[in-house]
C-alpha cells in the first residue's frame, strides 16, 4: 500500500510540473527564409563539387560562399540562427518551410537544365542547319 502510494505522488508530482514547451517568434519571415536557405543549398552544392580539394580550403571556400549568401540577403547571421531555432522548435513550421525551399530548388534544377538543354541543342541545331543548307546547296549545282 505505501509503494503504491509513492508510486503514485510521484505520478501526480511529474504531471503537474509539466509545461508544453514555449516556441519561439521567428525574427524572419518564410518569405525572407526561403531565398535565404535556397542560397545557402545551393552555395553547399558548389562547395561539395570542390571535393578535390584539401579539407582547409574546403572549409576557406564555405566561409566565403556562406558571407557572400549573407551579405546579398543583407541578413546578419545572429537573426538567421535565431530564426532557425525558432522554426526549429516547431516541426510543422520548419516542414512547411522546407518543402518551399525543396520546391523553389526543384524549380531552379528545372530552369537550370532547361538552359542547359538549351545550350547542348545550339551546337546540335547549327550542324544540323549548317547540313541542311548544305545539302540545299548541293541540289542548286
Amino acid at each position: 500500500m505505501r509503494r503504491v502510494l509513492i508510486y503514485c505522488s510521484c505520478f501526480f508530482l511529474l504531471l503537474s510540473c509539466y509545461r508544453p514547451l514555449e516556441t519561439e517568434t521567428p525574427l524572419l519571415s518564410e518569405e525572407e527564409m526561403i531565398p535565404f536557405l535556397v542560397d545557402i543549398h545551393l552555395a553547399e552544392a558548389k562547395i561539395a563539387d570542390y571535393n578535390s580539394l584539401s579539407v582547409l580550403s574546403r572549409d576557406s571556400l564555405a566561409a566565403e560562399q556562406y558571407a557572400t549568401v549573407f551579405q546579398i540577403h543583407q541578413m546578419a547571421p545572429e537573426k538567421f540562427q535565431q530564426s532557425m531555432q525558432a522554426y526549429m522548435s516547431d516541426p510543422a513550421a520548419l516542414e512547411s518551410l522546407y518543402e518551399k525551399v525543396v520546391e523553389a530548388l526543384l524549380a531552379h534544377e528545372l530552369a537550370f537544365s532547361g538552359k542547359a538543354k538549351k545550350d547542348k541543342n545550339s551546337p546540335a541545331e547549327a550542324l544540323d542547319k549548317a547540313q541542311i543548307s548544305a545539302d540545299s546547296s548541293k541540289k542548286e549545282n
